[in-house]
């Protein structure tokens, strides 16, 4: 049985082959499909185009692809019979806590153990529900890691909530902003992710300019897990199913602000897959009713008045759960 040879730094992955095994499996991970709009000049009519993003090239006999598609590289051609050796050539982490004296927060276990794994690992998806605390867990991990740092929200709202949050708990450090019509380069800088979009080049060269170009994290606000169901102006849905879909930046999902308490639908900006992991299936009984919430066994659910790993769960449980109604 054949071998791989990948290794990975703190921002690329490099698989030592390139096998037609190894360029189809790359070409179907590190490529999007991506659908834009422009003018027919024979109809006078908007239409739409279709084109491949790439996000890998070839080197040395081999590719490199960004480290975010590490996992998914490594499951499939696994699936195909490799054997794949590992090679982590990221380089230490140059910790210098902040130990903000602004900062008096009783954390829950769950924010303990998730700040804890995400120090250890360095990389991954923290599963927290609307209005458990995610921007808690953030400042826990900044005031431990240092600075600087990015983090990427959804929303123009998001981009100012969070803001407000982080320069209460480090009134010492400078809170930037990219977007909004703002573009200010700080400690942390939290940006909508169009906008970060729009002006990748120019924040690049701030970047260097500043820190050197390099930071000590990144964060994306508001990840959700494959099987997660969420409600969109059409009704529920498999984030599953709106992987899928083309067209699925035209779908609006429910978002609630637990600050102000308002509910209301926003646009998808992205929808970005990960590694497979073992389903749970839980049964919820609700009056004469039963439902089925199915989930990772570390996705964390509010049972008895608490957050809880749903493989911890147990016959009887109360779990509070949002319906269509």
């Amino acid at each position: 049985m054949d071998s791989i040879r990948i290794e990975f730094d703190n921002s690329y992955c490099y698989v030592e082959n390139n096998s037609l095994d190894v360029t189809k499996t790359v070409d179907e991970v590190c490529k999007i499909e991506h659908w834009y709009y422009t003018r027919n000049w024979h109809t006078k009519r908007p239409e739409r185009k279709v084109r491949d993003l790439v996000f890998f090239s070839s080197r040395n006999g081999g590719y490199v692809f960004p480290r975010g598609w590490f996992w998914e590289v490594y499951d499939k051609l696994t699936e195909k019979g490799y054997i794949i050796r590992v090679f982590d050539k990221r380089e230490p982490l140059d910790l210098k806590p902040i130990k903000s004296k602004y900062i008096d927060i009783k954390y829950y276990d769950y924010q303990l153990q998730a700040i804890e794994k995400a120090i250890k690992i360095r990389y991954g998806v923290i599963h927290h529900p609307t209005g458990s605390g995610k921007t808690i867990t953030m400042v826990g991990l900044i005031d431990y890691i240092g600075t600087p740092g990015f983090i990427m929200v959804p929303s123009r709202m998001l981009l100012h909530q969070t803001a407000e949050v982080l320069q209460k708990y480090f009134p010492m450090l400078e809170i930037g902003l990219i977007g909004d019509n703002e573009f200010t380069l700080g400690d942390i800088t939290i940006g909508t992710s169009d906008s970060l979009f729009l002006k990748q080049y120019q924040i690049g060269a701030a970047i260097d300019n500043r820190f050197g170009g390099k930071l000590k994290f990144l964060f994306t606000d508001e990840c959700l897990p494959y099987h997660c169901m969420v409600s969109t102006e059409f009704g529920s849905i498999k984030i599953g199913n709106l992987y899928h879909a083309l067209d699925y930046k035209k779908i609006r999902v429910l978002s609630y602000d637990p600050e102000i308490k308002h509910i209301y639908y926003s646009n998808i900006k992205r929808i970005k897959k990960k590694r497979k992991e073992e389903i749970y299936k839980i049964k919820v009984a609700h009056g004469v009713n039963t439902s089925y919430i199915r989930c990772t066994g570390n996705h964390k659910v509010f049972a008895n008045g608490k957050m809880v790993k749903a493989k911890d769960l147990v016959v009887g449980d109360q779990l509070e759960v949002l319906t269509d109604e």
